[in-house]
């Protein structure tokens, strides 16, 4: 169990590494409730007392079990915050971070309010099935922060010009083992000249579980370590979790 001191220490490095992003950090029991209301409430029940019930109301086990059993084994604290984007839950994770070296390191990750299922269902209408473990990922928060130092791309309105929406690139693309011409969506802009995005055969509706790296400049994706949605959210490049 963390002390006071440490945890007092936690906080305030996520301060000094996102204060830009978010602020109005509250965790402590007083300053978590003050946000009864404006969050779900498995959201402060989490904040309150990481209990797995909590976890699980949050995110949801049967789609992505193996990130939920991440989550239970290395989330160390818990806090709510503000953004411009509206409130946020912050998880303190170790490890988070993995070094060529193997040296593990912990790390910070957040994620904005659930996107309404309606929201959901106008993305599927528009873009065809969605895999059901990004689908999850979305419903458990709008936003997200990656491992890949990026954010998920985001359904809200509201979060869209600043960390990117779910985009359908034209024209086919070439994957990279596969002499089928592939549709991809991009689901994270992490910056440079390399975005990560999920595939289907064209001529096909529904999405495939398989995360890439898209080329930016021409129509090839190469297939990426993590491979699945869940991946992306759980391992890193080099190693899976559990480590």
């Amino acid at each position: 169990m963390m002390s006071s001191a440490d945890r007092t220490a936690l906080w305030a490095e996520f301060a000094d590494l996102y204060g830009p992003w978010v602020n109005a950090l509250a965790h402590d029991l007083e300053g978590i409730r003050g946000f009864k209301g404006d969050v779900p409430d498995e959201w402060i029940e989490y904040a309150q007392t990481r209990s797995p019930s909590a976890l699980e109301a949050i995110w949801a086990p049967r789609a992505l079990p193996r990130f939920v059993d991440y989550l239970k084994q290395t989330v160390m604290a818990v806090a709510l915050g503000s953004s411009r984007f509206g409130p946020v839950l912050v998880y303190a994770i170790d490890p988070w971070y993995l070094g060529g070296d193997g040296i593990t390191g912990p790390g910070f990750t957040f994620g904005g309010l659930p996107t309404p299922s309606s929201t959901l269902n106008a993305l599927a209408s528009t873009f065809g099935p969605l895999p059901d473990s990004l689908v999850a990922a979305w419903a458990a928060h709008g936003f997200l922060r990656l491992k890949s130092e990026g954010f998920l791309a985001s359904p809200l309105a509201a979060a869209q010009s600043s960390l990117g929406a779910p985009t359908l690139l034209e024209p086919p693309h070439t994957v990279n083992g596969d002499t089928r011409p592939h549709d991809c969506l991009v689901i994270s802009e992490p910056g440079g000249q390399l975005s990560i995005g999920i595939v289907r055969p064209t001529g096909q509706r529904e999405w495939m579980d398989r995360v890439v790296w898209v080329h930016k400049d021409e129509p090839i994706v190469q297939s990426m370590p993590q491979r699945t949605v869940e991946g992306l959210l759980t391992d890193w490049q080099d190693a899976v979790w559990p480590l």
